[in-house]
């Protein structure tokens, strides 16, 4: 079933070996590529822009120019690695929640 951020994304909706690809050192564009498209993973545009903007890393500019296809690869990319620390502090239970806010 593909997945659609709207708002949030909880660490249940990806598997396991996605987080851990998706959050690996190193350059991974391919391989957050390929979740993207496996997991059919989309996200809401105008939340994502303004998300990515936040985190103070692309320009505005830089990101409308971006397609959807890698604004949802680069939101991906940043909840792994929330989830990832979220795992490695607290141990696998429960759930965590990224928000596109």
């Amino acid at each position: 079933m593909p997945i659609h951020v709207d708002y949030a994304l909880t660490y249940s909706q990806l598997p396991d070996l996605c987080i851990a690809d998706c959050s690996a050192p190193g350059s991974i564009d391919d391989v957050v590529a390929y979740w993207r498209e496996e997991l059919g993973f989309t996200v809401n545009r105008k939340l994502a822009l303004r998300y990515l903007q936040d985190q103070g890393a692309w320009e505005r500019d830089e990101l409308a120019a971006e397609n959807d296809e890698t604004l949802a690869e680069r939101i991906l990319w940043l909840a792994c690695g929330d989830f990832r620390e979220w795992v490695e502090t607290n141990g696998n239970s429960g759930s965590d929640v990224f928000f596109l806010t």
